[in-house]
């Protein structure tokens, strides 16, 4: 197969992240604004959403690492089917972790025109931690697209002998 015709994974355009981040964001200030002008109780993003947020970005992460390793250090073939679950799980990690880091962003800024009260003050500390999560989650997402793509041919490498038992090569 010659250089050109070689099978690529494409990125996730920015724009395409901007504009979840910009869809999460009016989504989660509309709610807020309806709920304010209903006299109804606005949500506070609780810190335990965060850590999830946190853990699963922890989790695409390590496996970006994993698959960065296999692939490029290693140069070890990854499974078609494995291959397009990793990709799937890199952009739409990216995606989430955009639309959710645009939502929190929208609480957090709600909330900080009302910092004095103890109500206004934690939701914007719920919404900062949850944001830094979901941005976490967004780079996990896109060092796993970033893994999945094809490394340069390189004619002389050979992938790297299976460890035995003890972790020896070969």
């Amino acid at each position: 197969m010659s250089p050109a015709a070689r099978p690529s994974v494409g990125l996730t355009a920015w724009r395409s992240v901007g504009l979840a981040a910009l869809v999460g964001a009016a989504a989660t200030g509309a709610l807020y604004f309806v709920l304010d002008r209903l006299s109804l109780p606005l949500p506070v993003p609780p810190l335990l959403g965060a850590g999830v947020i946190a853990i699963v970005a922890g989790i695409v992460g390590w496996q970006s690492y994993l698959t960065w390793r296999a692939i490029h250090r290693r140069r070890r073939p990854v499974q078609p089917r494995t291959a397009v679950a990793l990709l799937a799980l890199g952009k739409t990690a990216l995606l989430a972790g955009a639309a959710l880091a645009g939502g929190h962003a929208a609480i957090a800024l709600h909330a900080l025109t009302f910092l004095e009260a103890e109500l206004p003050r934690a939701r914007a500390i719920g919404a900062a931690w949850s944001l830094v999560a979901s941005v976490g989650l967004a780079v996990a997402g896109r060092r796993l697209e970033r893994a999945c793509e094809l490394p340069p041919e390189d004619p002389d490498a050979t992938p790297d002998p299976e460890p035995d038992d003890r972790g020896q090569p070969g």
